[in-house]
């Protein structure tokens, strides 16, 4: 369990690192119009 765990983080942050990066901008964009 904990391996499958530690692949899936390992996939998303090595795999769809731009993803990652556009939800965080877009969580900070929505904490400063709020």
């Amino acid at each position: 369990m904990e391996r499958q765990i530690k692949e899936l983080v390992c996939h998303l942050s090595f795999g769809k690192p731009i993803l990652i990066m556009q939800s965080i901008t877009n969580y900070l964009i929505l904490n400063f119009l709020l």
